[in-house]
Order: structure tokens, then sequence, then C-alpha cells
């Protein structure tokens, strides 16, 4: 029998069910074009937001960074997706470790912040390629960002994939994700082409329906083609642009509605061989207040930048090809080390004017370690070590093959061939129509003789015999962009050579008897290379052309007391004479060594640029 149920609790229980449903109902983000505001449940909203990119991020520092921006005044954080990041391999995802995209969703929620979401498929972010994995390109005729149906199928698979995976923390559904933007700066691209921007966003709506509000981001210039009926239109700038003219400018766009700024630019990105970018605070916080006034919602990029750890990152084609620094810090508000900077309590102070701040202090930066210095030794040649890096042997051709055709996605790739004819005059040895992509380091009989990079008309001048050895290794440093990094990286003993001549691998093992802390890595007197701290890839550094002269090592990647921590440095050129680094406890990002470094060619001539 039954047991029976109190008429007070049913009529209890029935009123409080309906408010739930209710409350459920009433979940909502829309734009208000009658009164040109968002409506956040119905109620007036703006969101004063900064991006943050869990790729550039180790995941377990991810909670630091996101309550750090929640202290900071704002109520959103924006974000990429990275396509490569996640497809390495057709049909091969991976969402685990610090590529949890759920997880870092989660962590956006716990620190109380919605979550303005961009998945591509091209992202730019000066990542590597964009964000559009490399297997692309093993289609040769492929033409990416348009409605080519190559392209188009490996676009809808990875998203068949990806936006289910993010549909129950749309806002609507009770996550965090209040919009979704469709492409990115498209109007910036050279196709143009309409057909392609209206699959994407009948795509996004065929799996993610049609409450949840899609936008577009484009510079002012780009709004003809990067602008599509039905996607809400936004715009970017900086400090320095004029915000009226850009504004009334997305008002023949999107006459009504609230006014965005997706991209209002903290800082800037740096490039190998040029100067740290930095952006002024009074120009930076007298441009918010100025959109916070006319009511604006705004986008901090960044708000923090990161680190391109590994092969990661991207590069510019401005006439001559420019490859992004391992550093992201981009001068924003929290440093690439996560901590607050005057910069950030300007905005701060700005932000209050116009939202309540959450009460409390922000935490203070974080201890930062001193080491060193300490002597690497040398573990022997790269050419020394190919039978343990490349198991499998070597893949022979006729000619040349590129790292796409072999399925190398970053890094590294070697080409070896032998003399067919003796040399006794120094003989030019070049790479033809700028094919070099995107730096060489070449040997004759295993001897460094120097090296020819992308967009620099240089010649080496090469003598050999008939049968001698030519190895050119290929450095790909970072494809057009406008979980764990482990490698494990363990190498064998091998007999050292007296004299080292050309890329060199040196290790060193060493304890931290105090306190460890975060810490930045100087390499006084190397050249360029790579470097990995107990197996993780920290990046490129390249102390020879600046402006970046140390690497950001978190402290979660190197073991406390008791435990040896290993470094090992691949040194691609020239090793200093005494071989040894430091651990500083704050960066140099700021420092061009070599200033009379350019990409040069003769006076009037042309160059032909290829790029991806």
């Amino acid at each position: 029998m039954a047991p029976k149920r109190s008429p007070c609790l049913s009529s209890l229980l029935l009123p409080f069910l309906t408010l739930l449903l209710h409350q459920a109902d009433t979940r909502s983000f829309v734009v208000d074009r009658d009164h040109n505001r968002f409506l956040l449940n119905g109620v007036p909203f703006r969101y004063v937001s900064g991006s943050l990119h869990y790729f550039r991020v180790p995941r377990v520092l991810w909670a630091d960074r996101l309550f750090k921006m929640r202290m900071s005044g704002l109520n959103a954080i924006q974000f990429y997706v990275p396509w490569n990041y996640h497809e390495p391999e057709p049909g091969v995802y991976n969402f685990n470790g610090s590529r949890d995209l759920i997880a870092f969703l989660n962590e956006a929620n716990k620190a109380n912040l919605l979550v303005i979401l961009r998945p591509g498929p091209y992202i730019c972010a000066e990542w590597e390629m964009g964000g559009l994995p490399s297997w692309l390109l093993r289609k040769p005729k492929i033409h990416l960002r348009t409605s080519d149906p190559d392209f188009l199928a490996a676009v809808d698979s990875w998203f068949q994939v990806l936006l289910p995976k993010i549909y129950p923390w749309l806002y609507h559904n009770g996550g965090n994700i209040i919009s979704i933007q469709v492409e990115n700066e498209y109007g910036s691209y050279k196709a143009c082409d309409f057909s392609y921007m209206r699959h994407l966003a009948g795509l996004f709506r065929t799996i993610l329906g049609d409450k949840i509000l899609l936008f577009t981001t484009d510079g002012p210039e780009g709004l003809r083609c990067g602008t599509l009926q039905g996607l809400y239109t936004t715009v970017d700038f900086g400090p320095a642009d004029n915000m009226t003219k850009i504004f009334t400018q997305l008002r023949k766009y999107e006459p009504h509605g609230p006014l965005v700024n997706s991209e209002y630019y903290t800082g800037w990105l740096d490039y190998w061989g040029q100067n740290h970018s930095t952006r002024s605070i009074p120009a930076v916080t007298k441009g918010l207040e100025n959109m916070l006034k006319l009511g604006a919602s705004v986008n901090m990029y960044m708000f923090h930048g990161g680190t391109n750890f590994g092969y990661w990152n991207g590069a510019d084609e401005k006439g001559y090809f420019l490859p992004i620094t391992t550093s992201y810090d981009y001068d924003a508000p929290l440093s690439e080390a996560g901590d607050p900077t005057p910069k950030l309590f300007a905005l701060r102070n700005v932000i209050s004017k116009f939202q309540e701040i959450p009460l409390g202090p922000l935490p203070a930066p974080s201890p930062k370690m001193m080491l060193g210095p300490l002597t690497l030794h040398l573990d022997g040649s790269l050419l020394a070590f190919l039978d343990f890096l490349c198991p499998q042997g070597p893949i022979r051709s006729i000619l040349p093959m590129t790292f796409e055709a072999v399925k190398q996605d970053h890094g590294f790739m070697l080409y070896r061939t032998h003399l067919v004819n003796t040399f006794t005059e120094p003989t030019s040895f070049w790479v033809p129509n700028n094919g070099l992509h995107d730096r060489a380091y070449v040997m004759v009989n295993g001897v460094f003789q120097g090296v020819l990079e992308r967009n620099i008309k240089h010649r080496l001048f090469l003598t050999g015999k008939m049968g001698d050895k030519l190895d050119v290794l290929v450095e790909n440093m970072g494809r057009l962009s406008f979980g764990s990094n482990s490698s494990d990286f363990k190498l064998p003993k091998r007999s050292q050579p007296s004299t080292p001549s050309g890329p060199t691998f040196y290790s060193a093992t060493f304890p931290i008897l105090g306190l460890v802390g975060d810490t930045f890595l100087y390499l006084p007197g190397w050249s360029k290379g790579q470097v990995w701290i107990n197996g993780f890839n920290l990046g490129r550094y390249w102390t020879k052309r600046g402006p970046q002269q140390t690497l950001y090592v978190p402290k979660p990647l190197l073991f406390p007391r008791g435990t040896f921590n290993k470094i090992t440095l691949l040194e691609l050129e020239n090793v200093p004479p005494r071989p040894q680094i430091q651990f500083l406890d704050r960066p140099i990002l700021n420092s061009t060594l070599y200033r009379t470094y350019l990409y040069s060619l003769s006076a009037g001539e042309q160059m032909e640029l290829s790029g991806h």
C-alpha cells in the first residue's frame, strides 16, 4: 500500500517546482534593439570582459588567472578554441589535460565569469596557422576559409564534435556561454566568400539552436565582407583609434542594439627582431572609460596573454615573414606570470565607476625564484642522435618533401643528400624563389656552415668533394596566423666531440634547495634554439635577435627539494664560451641586441612571398 502523501506538502512542492521551471525559462541573453542594450534574464546588462587563452596557460594555473580577472571587476571572459590544438590528425581528437575545454568552462563558472566563445574555425590569435590544422595542407589545392568542399567537409566534421560538447554550457541551458563568434575578422581575408559565412552560420544554428546569440567581429575596414544578416555585428579597435568614427561606421551595419568592441587592445604582440610592444596606461584607461560612458560592452584583448609554449607560436606576413615570440605577455593587465600590473589597477578603478567590483584585495604577485648560474654539459651534435630521434629511419625521396607531405606538423626536419660534384672554389648555395620555410642550418660532413632564412637575400658559399654529406636542418618557425606539452625529452649518452659544430644538445641537472617559485630562464650568449624543462617544451629562445631574452618557467614545472630537475637545450647556431644559464626573478622582454638585423633586399628588388 502506497504511503499517503501530505496534502500540505504537495501544495508546497507545486509552487516550488513551478518557480524552478520559471527560472530555467527566464535564463536568457538577448539584444534589446529598442534600447540599444543587452538583456540578461530580462534585465539590462553590459559586459566588461577580458581575453584569456586556456591553451597558453598551464591547466593548474587556470583557476588563479580566472580568479584575478574576476577580482579585477570583469564579469565575462572571452577566448578562442584552436582547432589544431584538439584535432592533431583527421578524426583524432584530444580534450584531455590542458586541452580539457569543459574543465576550463567549469573553472570560469566557479569564478562567476560569463563566457564569450570564439570557436573559429579560424582564430588568428598569433597561434600556429591561425588555429587551422596543418593537415589541411596535405591537399595542395585546398582553399582555406572558403566554401571549397574539401575545407567545408573538414570544418563540418570538426564542429560536429566540438559544438555538441559546448551545447550544455550555453547560457539558456544553464551554462555560462552568453554568445558565440562565427569565424574571426573574416572581412580582413581576401576571399570575401558569403556562401562560406552562410554555411557556418547555418551549421551553428543547426547544432546550437536559435536561442544563442551569434556574432561577428571585424576591424572597421573589414565590415563589408565580415558581416552577415542574422549575426550580430561587433568591431575591434585600440586606444589610438577614433572611437566615434568607428562606432559611427558600425551603425551602418548594425543600426540598433548595443555598441560592442570585441577586441580593445591593452597592448600588442611581439615579433622576433623588433622592440617589445607596450600601450600606455593613460591611453588604455581613457579609451575604456570613453566606451563605458557610451554604454558599450567591451572585451579587453588581452587581459592575460600567457605563453606560446612548444612550437605553437604563429607568424605574420607584412611584406616579409614575422614570427611571433614565445612570450605572449602582450603588455596585458595580468603579466605573463599572472601578476597584477599597474595597468590592471588603473583599469579596475575605471570599471568601478560603472559597475560593482568584488570585495577583497587582489592576490599578491607569486613568489619568484633566482638560481644559478648553472653550467650545461655537451650531450652531442643533433646528427649523432638521428637514430634516437627518428628510429624508423629516413624517408627517401628524389626531391625534397614538405613538412606537410611527411605529416610533420611542427619543429624541425633534416634533409640529407650527397654532393654529386667536387667544388674546390666557394660555390653559392641558396634556395630560389624564397622557397625556404622558414630557417635552415647547413652542414657539410657534420661541420656547420651557416644559416639561410626566409625573406633574407643571403647565400652560403660551400666547398666540398663529390660524395660529401650535405645536411640541411629546416626549422618551422610558425605558420602564418594573420594537455600537456610534454615530450619527455631524454637523450641517450653519445660520445662527445671535442668541438661542437652545428645544432647541438646541451643539458644539466640541478636541485632547488630553497622554496620553489615562478622564474625566468636567462640564456646570455646563446644564439637560438629550443628548451625543455623536466621534459616540458618551454618554447623557442632567440637571444641573438631579441627582444625576448628570458623564458617564463611556471612553478608547477619544477620539482621541489629532494628531486633533481633537468634542463635540455638544442642550440642551433653558436654556443657561448661558457655554456651557462641562469634563472632570474623577473623577465627581460625588451632587449633587441642586434638592431642591425633587417629582412633586407637589394634596392628596388621585389620579393615574391608565398605562405600557407
